[in-house]
């Protein structure tokens, strides 16, 4: 099997469907083109295994990196044997245990260090998408300005992560948000996106979540801000809708969850949210 002639048709098949985000699709295809970069012949189980544990630019690579790989190795050569290309050698392939702990909620107090900064609106749009609508970094990269709707204040005909074209109700969150956590300053979202809804084009000007992690890192070191991930804008909505009294099923419904146990997932109750409970 020549890997650089598979590749597409495998990408293909991710995309078509096994429905994989643009994220994931981007990744897996980087590391399969490096593969074929890195060994010119049908590679052996152990080349695989120093194919993920090589040095990137003079440095070991983290758990992380190489949890990545594997996964993507593992899912090639699985589609690979099932069509017939190559047996199926990753399986045994050795991934190291990565913490995958989640990202908490962003507190009140950094999110208006960053909201309250003289941001572009362009910044200002996406940002309040992920935090008070809780899209994900795949689902901001995908979102044109034809998918909003001013008329009806909502998202309309994208692809959410796991299929599917979706509405988001945006006008009608951030009303919830008004009347309950006024502090957060919704108020400021929607001037942000009608603009960008008049300029046209994308949400967002990279090209990938790694490139929309890094582009969020400037930003807080610029506005002198606390750090926190792209996913922890989703952490946050979740949480603060459930903060605003929103019943758990309907914030489940908003955030494309296949249960309500993986919004619960999504949140960490401490004591500052249980004291803000029994006060209210």
């Amino acid at each position: 099997m020549q890997i650089e002639q598979a590749t597409a048709d495998y990408i293909q098949w991710l995309a078509d469907v096994r429905r994989r985000s643009p994220e994931t699709i981007t990744s897996y295809t980087s590391t399969l083109r490096q593969l074929a970069a890195w060994c010119d012949s049908e590679p052996t189980l152990e080349q695989l295994e120093r194919f993920t544990t090589r040095q990137r630019r003079g440095r070991a690579p983290a758990a992380a990196t190489i949890a990545r790989d594997v996964n993507a190795l593992r899912s090639f050569y699985s589609w690979a044997a099932r069509v017939g290309l190559a047996d199926n050698i990753a399986t045994d392939l050795l991934s190291p245990s990565v913490s995958n702990i989640s990202p908490r909620a962003i507190d009140d107090t950094t999110w208006g260090t960053l909201w309250k900064s003289d941001i572009a609106d362009a910044d200002r749009a996406w940002l309040g998408l992920g935090f008070f609508c809780g899209l994900r970094r795949a689902e901001l990269l995908a979102l044109c300005s034809h998918h909003l709707s001013v008329g009806t204040r909502k998202l309309v005909g994208f692809k959410r992560k796991g299929g599917g074209d979706h509405t988001v109700p945006v006008g009608t969150m951030l009303d919830v948000y008004e009347n309950k956590l006024p502090h957060l300053l919704p108020d400021l979202l929607w001037p942000a996106l009608e603009g960008w809804h008049e300029s046209g084009g994308p949400l967002v000007d990279v090209r990938n979540a790694q490139q929309l992690s890094r582009h969020l890192d400037h930003l807080l070191r610029y506005v002198g801000a606390e750090r926190f991930t792209p996913h922890a804008l989703r952490h946050s909505a979740v949480t603060n809708l459930l903060r605003a009294d929103v019943p758990l099923h309907l914030v489940s419904k908003l955030m494309n969850h296949t249960n309500m146990t993986t919004t619960l997932r999504y949140v960490r109750a401490g004591g500052d949210e249980l004291a803000e409970w029994l006060l209210r």
